[in-house]
């Protein structure tokens, strides 16, 4: 992606003046990223739509990295370093939670997932009780107080887990942002489902199988590509395993 300021005229500087000191304020997360990579010269590549991503506030005077993570936490996404060249990756927020799998498993085919595979329960996402506050603005609270993984003590509601409350301060463009953004945050962390912290793939039983176009699959997936595993063992439940990659030990 690049960005293209505007022509050298004076208008257009006064242009760009103003929006500079107002600190960009409005703009999208994806003009933020392209605006400072290329400030520094550095390569920076989209998964997604680029202009569907959240509005950002105003850009505050922090370290580069901090800046661009700020935009990728506004919308939600992830920002990651290229594996192919030297540069970021950025994949929106909703690309993340409106793709079609990378790559489907079948663990009763046997040479496609390889053994442990465990799922947690517990509380290291929980949230449910989530207050959004913008940088510089107002804030937004919302709490489960009914269903699965409420802020009631179990003792007294068998759905209720206690409160786990979790503050995140965003550089936002408008204060009205707060309130779906906590909404969000709290929907993800009371989402009753275990997690698997790792998924292993056993490339050489692939190869050995001969299941040469799943290997170049699992090896061409990257951060945030979403996974599936059909036909779990009998030891869980029978429904499809979904997941999102966040990262690869090899």
């Amino acid at each position: 992606a690049t960005y293209a300021s505007l022509p050298d005229t004076p208008a257009n500087v006064a242009v760009e003046q103003t929006l500079a000191m107002n600190g960009y304020v409005g703009e999208t997360a994806s003009t933020r990223l392209s605006r400072l990579c290329a400030l520094d010269s550095l390569a920076l590549s989209f998964r997604g739509d680029v202009n569907d991503t959240e509005l950002v506030g105003t850009q505050r005077p922090a370290p580069m990295l901090d800046l661009l993570q700020d935009a990728a936490d506004a919308d939600g996404g992830i920002l990651y370093e290229s594996r192919t060249y030297l540069g970021f990756v950025y994949h929106t927020h909703k690309s993340l939670f409106n793709q079609s799998p990378i790559m489907t498993l079948d663990y009763s085919a046997g040479g496609e997932v390889a053994p442990p595979l465990f799922p947690v329960e517990d509380n290291d996402v929980t949230a449910n009780d989530v207050t959004v506050t913008r940088f510089n603005g107002s804030r937004s609270r919302v709490v489960k107080e009914t269903g699965t993984l409420n802020v009631n003590d179990p003792i007294d509601d068998p759905d209720g887990v206690g409160r786990y409350a979790k503050n995140f301060q965003l550089v936002l463009s408008a204060d009205s942002q707060t309130l779906p953004q906590a909404a969000w945050r709290r929907h993800l962390g009371t989402w009753d489902e275990a997690r698997y912290p790792v998924v292993n793939v056993d490339l050489t039983a692939m190869t050995v199988a001969g299941k040469t176009a799943l290997i170049a699959t699992a090896a061409s997936m990257e951060v945030g590509d979403r996974l599936v595993i059909a036909n779990p063992p009998a030891w869980l439940p029978p429904e499809d395993i979904e997941q999102h990659a966040q990262g690869f030990v090899e």
